[in-house]
């Protein structure tokens, strides 16, 4: 088997949520933080997994990878074997379920209602998650006026009357007659490149639907909903 450009680039970006992997057998992989629920990102992938097998330290199997050309990598029950036409080969050994912290693969995750949707394209993500960085903020938030829809970012440690006084940068994204603020720590933002359909869920929880990838991510508990 051959490992898809994209499916490398999910591979990778999992990293940033948790360090180990659980897989099993067929065409979709999730992922979610060592400890807790959110992020948790699941993606369905251009291959086809043909045994259920654990990942303690995937970056360093992606590492590996990238020492061989075109690699071709064997699934076995114990291990992988990655090589290519170069005469290159190397052994991987699978980590067992119990050491790995991973989302339950037969359970089927939804919003539990959905008050606020939006589309967010690739380019405001990028922005307001680079705007935050370079104003020292560590969030981003989704905020209704009652008129519109922004994205801003934030600073959570802050009082009310202190974050008006602070720099700001906002990109309005939409229309909505409800007035929240529904805040995230902006490292639960580090989503995979892409233009994303966004569903908000007033009772504490996102989720965020790009093609063949989902993350479902909690705001903060300081956040905000139906302010008058």
């Amino acid at each position: 088997m051959k490992l898809s450009k994209k499916t490398l680039e999910i591979l990778t970006s999992f990293t940033t949520i948790n360090k180990s992997i659980w897989i099993e057998s067929g065409n979709v992989i999730k992922t979610k933080p060592e400890l807790g629920n959110s992020p948790t990102c699941i993606a369905t992938v251009e291959e086809d997994f043909t045994v259920d097998f654990g990942i303690y330290e995937l970056q360093k199997l992606l590492q590996l990878i990238k020492l061989f050309d075109d690699p071709e990598i064997e699934f076995y029950e114990a291990h992988l074997a990655i090589s290519d036409s170069s005469g290159k080969r190397a052994t991987f050994r699978y980590d067992s379920e119990e050491h790995i912290s991973h989302p339950n693969y037969a359970k089927s995750f939804k919003l539990p209602s959905t008050e606020i949707e939006t589309k967010v394209s690739s380019g405001d993500i990028k922005t307001i998650v680079k705007s935050a960085k370079a104003l020292g903020k560590p969030n981003i938030t989704f905020r209704g006026d009652g008129n519109d829809l922004f994205l801003t970012t934030y600073d959570i440690k802050l009082t009310k009357k202190a974050q008006k006084k602070q720099d700001e940068f906002t990109i309005k994204i939409g229309e909505t007659d409800r007035i929240f603020n529904m805040i995230f720590d902006i490292n639960d933002l580090l989503l995979i490149s892409g233009d994303y359909n966004v569903s908000l869920c007033f009772k504490g929880l996102a989720k965020f639907e790009s093609e063949n990838v989902t993350y479902f991510v909690s705001p903060e508990g300081k956040s905000t909903y139906d302010e008058e």
